[in-house]
């Protein structure tokens, strides 16, 4: 049990001294943005990501990278594809690469803001690259060059980072919940691990994290002196939640096992969670900020998301039969085995699903996806042109 307890204190987590997070992160101001390049780019991206040729991806992307080096790819989606070449000092801030393998060297890479659950950059050359906000669940460096790369306040949730070269990098802030790799003293002294998020148990266990983290502050002994340096994530196991959680700082919560029918996380902060064997029927995520979080075996029939902010969530073998959606922002999600059969909000003029991948889902009836959209048939196109 985490000495947070997070759900039998009451009111809201006190904020960790050494680094208050930004709440900002992950809504990014786009004041002077240029839409219309935007859109032309995405077409263009579309169209290449629909032939289902890496070649013309790469020269696509070299082209638009040529056209704009202060823009890149910002706020585009490559996802859900094969990405391979070279691509040095390459742009792409805010931009979906969920579910892409990365077949390509990037150093220098710009992907600040950017969502890429369970992608792979395996063995690949990403110095000096910066993730700064982005979310990265489940995505894989194994081997990868990431010397002096920045994961400040970045969501690395069941990231690995095995045999990964680490030195200088810099994970101030960053949500590290089971993440492979980090588990050797010589790793941790190599990088900046300041107000890191992470699992603190009670017991200074060998092989625990803060066995590692000792010596990377200075082979501190004391718990109490590591917590003060790094910041402690909430755990909650086997636990009926009491239903008011409105306005809540959760972030990075882990929680197993948990009775949360109808609790209302209304406006909470729940970004980078880790939810297994959730029973929450009804539970309201309305204006929550879930960036980040997976879910998996959960019961959430209707579900109200509300508004919920949650770029590059994972959510797998879930029962979201009947949860209302609308204006909800699930860019570059990743659903697996997901009932979203009665979903209300699909159709939305604000439910933001670029990016989405699904596999195995059961879809509302009318719905279809294509592996890079979900669409509504011919009939629900008519609803909304009349």
């Amino acid at each position: 049990m985490s000495d947070l307890s997070p759900f039998e204190t009451g009111g809201e987590l006190p904020a960790n001294p050494v680094q208050e997070s930004n709440l900002d992160i992950f809504k990014p101001p786009l004041a002077g943005f240029d839409w219309v390049a935007y859109e032309e780019r995405q077409g263009r991206l579309d169209q290449v990501l629909a032939s289902g040729s890496p070649e013309r991806l790469a020269t696509l992307l070299h082209e638009l990278q040529a056209a704009d080096p202060e823009t890149g790819i910002k706020l585009n989606n490559i996802h859900n594809t094969v990405l391979r070449g070279e691509f040095v000092g390459f742009m792409a801030p805010l931009s979906v690469m969920s579910g892409t393998v990365v077949d390509a060297d990037m150093p220098g890479l710009e992907f600040r803001g950017g969502v890429a659950p369970r992608a792979s950059f395996v063995g690949k050359n990403l110095r000096g690259a910066n993730f700064i906000d982005s979310v990265l669940p489940q995505a894989n460096f194994r081997e990868a060059d990431l010397r002096g790369a920045e994961f400040s306040n970045v969501v690395l949730s069941g990231v690995d980072f095995t045999d990964a070269k680490l030195l200088g990098a810099d994970f101030t802030g960053a949500y590290i919940v089971g993440v492979k790799g980090l588990d050797d003293p010589e790793v941790i002294q190599g990088v900046d691990l300041t107000a890191a998020r992470t699992v603190i148990t009670d017991e200074a266990v060998e092989g625990k994290i803060q066995h590692y983290l000792a010596s990377h502050f200075g082979d501190a002994k004391s718990l109490e002196t590591i917590k003060r340096k790094v910041d402690p994530v909430p755990i909650a196991i086997d636990q009926t939640i009491p239903r008011l959680q409105t306005k809540r700082i959760l972030r990075g919560l882990v929680g197993i096992k948990l009775q949360a029918n109808e609790v209302d996380f209304t406006s909470s902060q729940l970004i980078g969670s880790h939810f297994e064997d959730l029973s929450a029927n009804g539970v309201i995520f309305r204006n929550a900020a879930l960036s980040g979080s997976i879910i998996s075996r959960a019961m959430m029939r209707e579900a109200d998301l509300f508004s919920a902010w949650a770029p590059g969530v994972i959510i797998e073998d879930t029962n979201l039969r009947g949860a209302r959606l609308t204006n909800a922002n699930l860019v570059g999600s990743i659903l697996h085995g997901v009932d979203l059969r009665e979903v209300i909000g699909l159709d939305a003029k604000d439910t933001n699903l670029e990016g989405m991948i699904i596999e195995d889902c059961k879809l509302p009836q009318g719905y279809g996806y294509d592996g890079f959209a979900i669409k509504p048939s011919d009939r629900i196109l008519r609803q909304l042109e009349s």
